[in-house]
C-alpha cells in the first residue's frame, strides 16, 4: 500500500510540477482552482461518508437491500445538486469572487468539464469499500497509477502548449478512466448494485447515521471551500498558492494516515467489542501518531528543498514556493493532532455511533471559519492557514473530553496524552538535531541536501525512539 500510494503520489507531483511550470499563479489557473474546491466541496462529502456507512454492512453481511437503497438516496441526491451546480455556474463563480470576466468564464467552462467527471469519481467511494472488505486494499490505488501515468503522459506530451481549458478536459478524462476500471473490477469480483428505493427500518437506520456525518463531512468541506473563497479575495495567484499548499499536505498526509486509517478502520470493526481492545486501540493510534510525526519531521527538515525542486519551474516563482512551503509546513504540522482525532471518530464509527464525531466536525469547522476570517484581517494569507490548525487542536481536545465522558478511557488521562506528546518532543528534537547539521556542513544541491538530510531525519527519529521509546517501536510494528 505505502509503495504503491508513494509511486502514485510521485506521479501527482510530477503532474503539479508540469501545472505550475505551464501556469505559474494566473487568473485562469485561479479560476480552476476555485472551481475544483467548490466541486470538491459537494462530492467529497459523499465519497468521505459512504465507506464508514457501507464498511460495517458488508463486513457483516447485513441485508443488501438497505445498503443498496441507501446508496441511491445518497447519489441521486449528489445528481440533483451537480444540476442545480450547472445551471447556477455563473450566479455562483461572481458570488465566491471578484475578479474579472477572464476568471468568471474559465471558471464557468471548467465547472462544466469537471463537474460530470468528479460525480462519477465520486462513485469510489463504494468500490473502496468493497474492496477494503475483501482485503485488496491496493487494487483502487493502482488504478489511480494508472490513470496518473495517462495524465502525467498527456501533459509531458502537450509540452506547456496547452490552455486550462484543456488541462481540465485532461483531468476529467483521468477521473473518468479510473471510475470505468475501478467498477470493472469491483463487478468482476462479485461486486453488484442495484438501485432500489426500499425505505424499511435497515436502509432509514443506514440514512439516519448518515445524516450526521454528512453534515459534519459538509461542514468541514465548507470550511476549505471558505478558506478557498477568501483567497480568491486576495491577490492574484492566491488561490493557486493555497490549492498548492494544500496538495502537499494532503500528499504527504495521504502517504501516511490515509493508507493506515483504511487499513485499521475495518479491524476496528470487527474488534471494537472484544474485551481490553481499548488498550490496544491507544497502542495502535500511539504507532500511528509516531509515524505522522516522523512525516512532519522530514517536511520540516527537507520541505523547503523539495518545493523548489518541485515547483521552481517556468511561470512559478520563488516568491511563490516560499509562501507554499511555510504554509504547507503549519498544515502538516497539524496532521499530528488530526490523526488522533480521526482515530478516535473511528471508535465512535464503529460502535454505530456517528453523532458525536459529526458534533464535534460541525463545531470546529464553524470554529475554522470564524479563525480564518479573524486572522486573514491581520496577516493576510497566513492567517487563513492558520485558523485551521487552530481549530484542529480545538476539536482534539473536544473529541478526547467526548470519548472519556461518554465511552470512558481504559487508562489515564495523563497517560494518554502523554504518549502523544512523548512523540511530538522526539520529533522535535529530531529536527532541532538535523537543522544543526545543516548549519554547521551545509549542502547546496537541493537533491544532495533532501537525500542527506532525509536520511539523518529518519535515522535519528528512530534511534531515539528506540533509546527512549521502545514501546512505540513496538506498536508501529504491531500496525
Amino acid at each position: 500500500m505505502f509503495g504503491i500510494t508513494i509511486v502514485a503520489q510521485s506521479l501527482a507531483l510530477m503532474k503539479s510540477t508540469l501545472v505550475a511550470s505551464y501556469f505559474g499563479t494566473s487568473e485562469e489557473i485561479d479560476a480552476y482552482n476555485l472551481v475544483n474546491s467548490m466541486i470538491s466541496f459537494v462530492f467529497a462529502i459523499v465519497v468521505s461518508g459512504i465507506p464508514t456507512i457501507i464498511i460495517p454492512e458488508y463486513v457483516n453481511g447485513n441485508k443488501k437491500n438497505a445498503a443498496d437503497t441507501f446508496i441511491t438516496v445518497i447519489y441521486g441526491g449528489g445528481l440533483m445538486v451537480a444540476v442545480m451546480m450547472l445551471l447556477l455556474r455563473y450566479p455562483l463563480i461572481n458570488l465566491f469572487s471578484n475578479r474579472g470576466d477572464i476568471f468568471i468564464t474559465t471558471a464557468a467552462n471548467v465547472l462544466v468539464i469537471l463537474l460530470l467527471s468528479q460525480y462519477l469519481a465520486a462513485f469510489s467511494g463504494i468500490t473502496v469499500a468493497f474492496f477494503q472488505c475483501e482485503g485488496k486494499y491496493n487494487i483502487p490505488k493502482i488504478i489511480n497509477l494508472i490513470c496518473q501515468i495517462v495524465v502525467v503522459v498527456i501533459l509531458l506530451h502537450k509540452n506547456g502548449k496547452i490552455s486550462v481549458i484543456e488541462y481540465a478536459v485532461i483531468i476529467a478524462f483521468g477521473s473518468i478512466l479510473g471510475f470505468i476500471v475501478d467498477t470493472f473490477i469491483a463487478f468482476k469480483m462479485g461486486w453488484r448494485l442495484m438501485p432500489r428505493l426500499c425505505l424499511n427500518q435497515e436502509s432509514l437506520s443506514l440514512l439516519k447515521k448518515f445524516i450526521p456525518m454528512l453534515f459534519s463531512g459538509g461542514i468541514y468541506q465548507l470550511s476549505l471551500f471558505v478558506d478557498s473563497i477568501m483567497a480568491s479575495f486576495l491577490s492574484t495567484g492566491m488561490v493557486t498558492i493555497l490549492s498548492y499548499s494544500t496538495q502537499v499536505s494532503s500528499m504527504a498526509s495521504s502517504i501516511v494516515v490515509g493508507n493506515l486509517l483504511q487499513y485499521i478502520y475495518p479491524k476496528i470493526a470487527k474488534r471494537i467489542n472484544e474485551n481490553g481492545y481499548q488498550d490496544r486501540f491507544w497502542g495502535q493510534s500511539r504507532g500511528l501518531h509516531a509515524v505522522v510525526c516522523l512525516m512532519i519531521a522530514g517536511f520540516m527538515c527537507v520541505g523547503r528543498e523539495a518545493i523548489f525542486v518541485l515547483l521552481n519551474h517556468g511561470k512559478f516563482s520563488s516568491e511563490a514556493c516560499e509562501i507554499v512551503f511555510f504554509s504547507a509546513m503549519i498544515y502538516i504540522y497539524g496532521q499530528g493532532v488530526s490523526i488522533i482525532r480521526d482515530m478516535m471518530y473511528r471508535y465512535f464509527y464503529a460502535m454505530g455511533n456517528t453523532k458525536i464525531p459529526a458534533q464535534n466536525s460541525v463545531f470546529v469547522s464553524i470554529s475554522n471559519i470564524l479563525f480564518s476570517l479573524l486572522f486573514v484581517k491581520i496577516m493576510g494569507f497566513y492567517g487563513i492557514v492558520l485558523g485551521t490548525v487552530l481549530s484542529s487542536l480545538i476539536s482534539l481536545g473536544i473529541i478526547m473530553y467526548r470519548f472519556n465522558k461518554t465511552i470512558g478511557f481504559s487508562q489515564k488521562t495523563s497517560k494518554i496524552i502523554g504518549m502523544f506528546i512523548n512523540n511530538f518532543l522526539i520529533m522535535l528534537v529530531t529536527v532541532v538535531l538535523v537543522y544543526l547539521t545543516k548549519s554547521i556542513l551545509p549542502i547546496e544541491n537541493d537533491l544532495l541536501s533532501i537525500l542527506t538530510y532525509g536520511v539523518e531525519t529518519v535515522a535519528l527519529y528512530v534511534l531515539i525512539h528506540f533509546v527512549f521509546n521502545r514501546q512505540t517501536i513496538s506498536d508501529i510494528k504491531s500496525l
